[in-house]
């Protein structure tokens, strides 16, 4: 299967949507992920872009927060080690994954309980493709879209951590 039978993008403009990216799932549904306005997203965003996604695709509701903060909120539940979640498929779409990036402007915060940041980006987990990937949602600076695991791996870092919402969307 050809990249492009995976994921393809409906452009379109309206408010702070730009486009889709159409994703083809195992059970071969489509997922429409939206791809928000770099204006909307202003930069270093990447917990929003996260949280928004979730909510659009999964119905998944987190309070606002920066990554590294996200496991602290009142409406999550944190569950340690990443890999023992996805090798138990106790990881669901519109989980948020909280990457560690060694080479990170922010990797020297500490989080709002004073300790030093765990990790310091955020995707959102979507399921798995077509192919048998693993596939996310994120936002790195001002670009945006869908990502499989090894490539997050390759590019960015470690997923360290999954979160979880206590609640849906209202």
């Amino acid at each position: 299967m050809k990249k492009d039978e995976v994921v393809r993008r409906r452009n379109l403009k309206h408010g702070d949507l730009e486009a889709m990216d159409m994703v083809k799932m195992a059970d071969g549904s489509e997922l429409e992920v939206p791809i928000y306005d770099r204006n909307w997203l202003k930069g270093s965003h990447c917990a929003r872009f996260a949280r928004t996604v979730a909510g659009y695709t999964s119905g998944k509701d987190y309070e606002p927060s920066d990554a590294w903060n996200m496991r602290h909120k009142h409406n999550t539940v944190m569950v340690y080690n990443f890999e023992k979640q996805v090798e138990r498929g106790e990881i669901e779409p519109g989980d948020l994954v909280g990457i560690r990036r060694p080479f990170s402007n922010y990797r020297n915060r500490v989080d709002s309980t004073g300790e030093k940041a765990a990790y310091t980006h955020m995707t959102v987990f979507l399921g798995e493709d077509a192919r048998g990937d693993l596939r996310f949602a994120e936002q790195v600076g001002e670009n945006s879209g869908t990502t499989t695991l090894s490539s997050i791996r390759m590019r960015l870092g470690r997923p360290v951590e999954v979160i979880k919402a206590l609640r849906d969307a209202a």
